[in-house]
């Protein structure tokens, strides 16, 4: 899940960075129109920052990210996924930062159900990247045995079925996507609005999310 905003020119233009960039950007006067994150936070923060008298503008949700387990050093199938990561104690599995990334939130929460992070982290066998792209990096160049990883990366390189596993959504806490719109400029309404609707949702829904109502 790439963090992007949209300027308004005759084609859209697309900007790539991570939320916390373009965080920083938007709020130092940045003149895009539409603010699409890899989480909710930025965007809130940015409908609770507007100055007296700006129209209230409200966060979208635009899609939920998914949650692979992926590895290049270890056929996966659809044994579980604890079994998996406890059987061999001097494998390495990357997560991205907690505190930062939501599918590295995601990840620690996911493992810390299943009552296996206290015992991954004491064995030293937990890598903490600095974001999910990163994480994705670990484990594609076999740095890692395992990574948890964003379904739309592995979707996105065609990765082998027995590369990853797929996490039950109900298994960690929803990777909820907002955006918002920052202007009234017509592509950004229309643009907003087809992200919303069915034929966007399926675009995100092959891209290997899920999709919101």
């Amino acid at each position: 899940g790439s963090e992007m905003c949209i300027r308004d020119r005759q084609n859209i233009e697309v900007t790539y960075a991570s939320s916390g960039k373009l965080y920083a950007q938007i709020a130092a006067g940045a003149p895009y129109d539409i603010f699409l994150s890899a989480n909710q936070e930025f965007p809130a923060k940015l409908a609770d920052s507007s100055t007296q008298g700006e129209e209230t503008r409200e966060p979208f949700t635009y899609a939920q990210g998914q949650l692979a387990l992926y590895s290049v050093t270890s056929p996966l199938n659809e044994q579980a996924l604890t079994d998996v990561l406890m059987s061999d104690t001097t494998s390495k599995i990357a997560i991205g930062n907690p505190e930062l990334a939501p599918y590295g939130a995601s990840a620690r929460s996911y493992l810390q159900a299943q009552k296996v992070y206290d015992t991954v982290e004491q064995q030293k066998r937990l890598i903490q990247a600095e974001n999910i792209g990163q994480a994705f990096q670990y484990a594609h160049t076999g740095h890692v045995n395992y990574g948890f990883v964003a379904l739309s990366q592995l979707i996105a390189i065609n990765a082998e079925p027995n590369q990853f596993i797929t996490l039950a959504p109900e298994s960690y806490p929803a990777i909820l996507q907002d955006g918002i719109r920052l202007s009234d400029a017509s592509a950004a309404i229309d643009f907003t609005d087809y992200l919303r609707s069915s034929v966007g949702q399926r675009y995100f829904l092959q891209a290997g999310y899920l999709t919101v109502q």
